[in-house]
């Protein structure tokens, strides 16, 4: 989990150490700056990789929840990067870290690695072309340009009548056009504001991930975090994945 502002570590990210908590993600993986995030991208690259080793091992095309429940190593696993802009924006890693995550995007589907990508950058370059096009779900919420509807939800977008421009600015606030949730053309959805306020002693996130882990099935337990092994010297990096947003 990355968040990132103006290109500086985010101290006190009390929503994500709250929910980092919950989840056994160790408090060092949060407020990282671009090359951190950048070593991330390349890090989950070499662990779709891995899995893609291991079911060729196991004689598999693809994850199953039978693979996953049997291998602890194959569970599935969830990467966010926030304020994306920041990291692929980075003159020194942007270009590596966009040609990795589109990788890991397209390769990882089959081995149960999602990613997520949010941004509130409104520009329409914030989030690489290639790897909007390539996630499974888009979502943006209020823009003013065609350039930046076509940006988050895609080439051809706003032509399609797929347009995050006439949603209101303000008055529309926690509503998104979103593409790929179900098989209609796109949905307008709303969304709820989590709140995590340290001064106040109010936090939201804490019942909302409880009760999701509530869910789980007692056989199921949550690993711990795996440690992603860091590609060695010698592993070329590439050259030449899920929602993307903005608010």
């Amino acid at each position: 989990m990355s968040k990132i502002e103006k290109g500086k570590l985010v101290p006190g990210v009390a929503e994500l150490r709250s929910i980092a908590s919950k989840l056994h993600i160790p408090p060092e993986r949060l407020g990282v700056l671009p090359d951190r995030s950048a070593d991330a991208v390349e890090q989950l690259y070499a662990e779709v990789e891995r899995r893609e080793g291991r079911l060729a091992e196991l004689g598999a095309k693809k994850l199953t929840r039978q693979i996953s429940e049997q291998h602890q190593d194959m569970r599935p696993l969830l990467v966010a990067f926030s304020e994306c802009h920041e990291l692929f924006g980075n003159a020194e890693h942007g270009k590596t870290a966009a040609d990795l995550a589109v990788q890991v995007v397209k390769r990882g589907r089959k081995t149960g690695v999602s990613t997520v990508f949010d941004t509130q950058s409104s520009r329409a370059d914030a989030i690489p072309s290639q790897l909007v096009e390539n996630v499974g779900a888009n979502g943006c919420f209020s823009v003013k340009t065609w350039r930046s509807n076509d940006g988050f939800l895609g080439d051809g977008s706003f032509a399609a009548g797929i347009r995050a421009t006439e949603l209101r600015f303000n008055v529309d606030r926690g509503t998104m056009v979103a593409t790929g949730m179900t098989d209609e053309l796109f949905e307008i959805v709303r969304t709820f504001f989590v709140e995590v306020d340290d001064d106040r002693g109010w936090d939201q996130a804490t019942e909302v991930i409880e009760r999701a882990m509530a869910q789980l099935k007692p056989s199921s337990p949550v690993p711990p975090w795996p440690v992603l092994a860091r590609p060695s010297s010698s592993t070329p990096r590439a050259t030449c994945s899920t929602t993307c947003s903005t608010s």
